[in-house]
């Protein structure tokens, strides 16, 4: 689980039902500080502004992908480290590099259980 529990977590999908499912799932686990981002563009401009305690995002947006937010992420001064869980229906490994790769320590596969979540979140949280 997030180390920080006073911290929100910043849940990121282009999709409104998946940001839901997502929030409904962390309530499940007793995570109820959520903020929420429909692109990866206002991801970055709410993580300029606040810090988190993990960002779960969608790999695939329009915009600025998963992937490339895990990349701003990293090469911005102004965010501090922060936890981050890919989220994908497709396989992630395809699209990324091996540096990207060692970086990522976890990936979802959607669709997922309540119980897969929180082993993901668990495991970028160590």
């Amino acid at each position: 689980m997030p180390r920080d529990r006073t911290l929100p977590v910043l849940v990121v999908d282009d999709s409104a039902v998946m940001r839901k499912v997502i929030c409904l799932s962390l309530e499940e686990l007793n995570i109820l500080r959520v903020d929420t981002a429909a692109s990866g563009e206002e991801a970055l401009l709410k993580l300029r502004m606040r810090r988190y305690s993990l960002v779960i995002c969608d790999y695939i947006m329009p915009g600025i992908s998963g992937l490339q937010l895990f990349g701003a992420m990293d090469t911005d001064p102004t965010i501090p480290d922060t936890p981050f869980l890919l989220m994908t229906t497709q396989d992630a490994g395809a699209g990324t590099t091996n540096r990207e790769s060692e970086r990522l320590k976890a990936i979802a596969i959607k669709p997922f259980t309540t119980e897969a979540l929180k082993r993901r979140i668990e495991e970028v949280c160590r």
